[in-house]
């Protein structure tokens, strides 16, 4: 019993040591860009900005996230977790506000992975690998749209295929990978890329609509910059991604020689469309994801 207390709190204690580090690195890297860039600068930015395109940047982001809800049901039930598509929808959703409110507590993952277990829907195994191959492959796709979007930027030269030469090996690596080792996920390595290159897509057009409300005139720097910011923040680096996509944009800026300012307040808005799309999944902390409309309303009668 005195082992497992200990273990216990040695786990506990090195969840907070990683949340601690996590928060002072994002509070770094933020204090770093508003030290480059001063508030008054993005607010003036923020002011001009034109809230429809926002409004249809939060609507375009909310079709990317069930596209991303339906590449993860394919996982799951590559490994045999029997969820409907309604079901896993809620379950994404409430995952989604969890990384982005509470993301020290619990993260969305971990949290869709001990309730499937619960559920007995699946092992801990199987649930986060299929979790963890859906990240992988949504990074695999947005690797080789940045390629692209560089391709378009710089043209064809050495360091051009140079880029496009480790992307295509990404990718090539992520099929091998599910082919010969992952014989479960074997045969949607295809549809689970294609659904991914569509995710990232839409994000892409996210992003688009925000950079049209700021009138920027850098578009394609500008989704290149994303694009990378993007595979960042999914690095466990920052809470949420905060601060690290923002040092992203300035340093990205800085380099291709665009507006800064503008830049960072484009992925501060991501941020922000990101927040506002993840909101409706509280209603799923007070009512259980898997039951249907009707049956939460008689549990609450």
């Amino acid at each position: 019993m005195q082992i497992d207390i200990s273990v216990k709190n040695n786990v506990g204690f090195s969840n907070t040591a990683k949340l601690i580090l996590k928060i002072i690195i994002s509070l770094a890297c933020l204090m770093y860009v508003y030290y480059k860039l001063s508030w008054e600068t993005i607010v003036s930015v923020l002011y001009t900005t034109n809230w429809l395109w926002i409004l249809a940047a939060i609507g375009i982001f909310i079709v990317s996230k069930i596209l991303s809800a339906y590449r993860l049901h394919q996982f799951f039930s590559a490994t045999g977790t029997k969820i409907t598509h309604n079901n896993n929808i809620r379950l994404y959703w409430l995952g989604m506000f969890y990384n982005q409110f509470l993301p020290g507590s619990i993260s969305g993952d971990a949290f869709k992975v001990a309730y499937l277990f619960k559920k007995k829907l699946g092992t801990v195994k199987w649930l986060t690998w299929s979790i963890l191959l859906d990240r992988v492959s949504g990074v695999t796709a947005l690797t080789f749209i940045a390629s692209i979007i560089w391709l378009c930027l710089f043209r064809l030269n050495v360091i051009s295929i140079l880029v496009l030469t480790v992307a295509l090996s990404i990718i090539g690596i992520y099929f091998l990978v599910l082919h010969f080792f992952m014989n479960s996920f074997r045969l949607i390595k295809f549809d689970s890329f294609y659904w991914s290159i569509a995710v990232q897509f839409l994000q892409m057009v996210c992003m688009f609509f925000i950079l049209n409300a700021l009138g920027s005139n850098n578009i394609l720097q500008l989704l290149f910059i994303f694009s990378v910011a993007s595979i960042v923040a999914v690095l466990p680096l920052s809470i949420g991604g905060i601060g690290a996509r923002e040092i992203v944009f300035l340093w990205g800026a800085h380099w291709l020689d665009i507006d800064a300012a503008a830049a960072v307040t484009a992925g501060f808005l991501f941020y922000l469309v990101n927040l506002l799309a993840a909101l409706p999944g509280c209603y799923f902390i007070f009512s259980d994801p898997f039951k249907t409309t009707h049956e939460a309303v008689d549990a609450l009668v």
